[in-house]
Parts: structure tokens; sequence; C-alpha cells
């Protein structure tokens, strides 16, 4: 059912994207800045930051790609945007987002997440971590309102 080579190496993944969030990177646009405009900048900062090798910046960078697309609600706009990525970088910052788009917060602390690993993704295991996450943020909610 999963791509992972075991199921230890997905729980080791989950292990990773369970901590406490961190600081979260802006953006590499600012918000006055055009849509078109943002694209380019984010998507050309995607392809620098994979090609050298920074796993963080990579991670920021596809999330912010991921989340630019989800927030254009054109059908035919966001087609016209999907089309001008790669298959590899539309996978990866589709992923990418949906795995940190409850806390974005949490990239900075990761220790091995790489954006190969979240491209490589299929939809039942996207689906399993995030279940897997959502169960252990409301458990640690839980604690905290414990705590108060």
């Amino acid at each position: 059912m999963f791509l992972f080579n075991s199921t230890m190496e997905l729980v080791t993944v989950i292990a990773d994207l369970q901590i406490t969030p961190g600081i979260i990177i802006p953006p590499p646009y600012g918000d006055d800045i055009p849509l078109e405009e943002c694209f380019k900048i984010v998507y050309k900062e995607l392809q620098r930051s994979t090609r050298r090798k920074d796993r963080i910046m990579s991670l920021t960078n596809a999330f912010y790609l991921g989340k630019l697309l989800d927030e254009v609600d054109d059908r035919v706009l966001l087609r016209k945007y999907s089309q001008k990525l790669t298959e590899h970088y539309y996978r990866i910052s589709r992923n990418t987002f949906e795995l940190f788009k409850d806390s974005p917060g949490r990239i900075v602390k990761t220790k091995i997440i790489t954006v190969q690993m979240i491209r490589r993704l299929k939809r039942p295991e996207l689906d399993y971590i995030q279940e897997e996450l959502f169960e252990f943020l409301v458990g640690a909610q839980n604690l905290e309102e414990e705590n108060c």
C-alpha cells in the first residue's frame, strides 16, 4: 500500500513532523506583489534551493508555492500556473503544502524530511500521515488544556 521501503521509514517521517512549531520563515515575495510575480519568484527560489540541496529552504519554498496554488480560486488560472511547473515541482509543492498547511512553523524544526521524500508520497501515504498528525495535534491540545 505504501511507497516507502518500510513501515519504519513512514513512522520516522511522522515522528519528524510531530514536533512543536518553531519560527515561520516569511515568503520570498511581498504582500503587495501581483500573483504572477509571486509565482515566478517562489518557483525560481524553489529551483535554486533544491539545486543547492538546502533542505529547509526547499521545504519552505515548496510550501509557499503550494500555498499560492491553493489560494487560486479560478480553475482556469490554476491550470495556467500548474502547467508552468514541471510535474516534479508541482507534486513537491502540493504535497509540502498539504503536510504543513496547519502549522508551517514545523518546517524549520524537521530533521530528516526532504522535498524528494515528500515528492514520492502517494495520496494514501499523505492521507495516513495527515491523520497521524491530526491525532498528535489534538492530543497535544488536550494536554495543554489539562495543564491550564
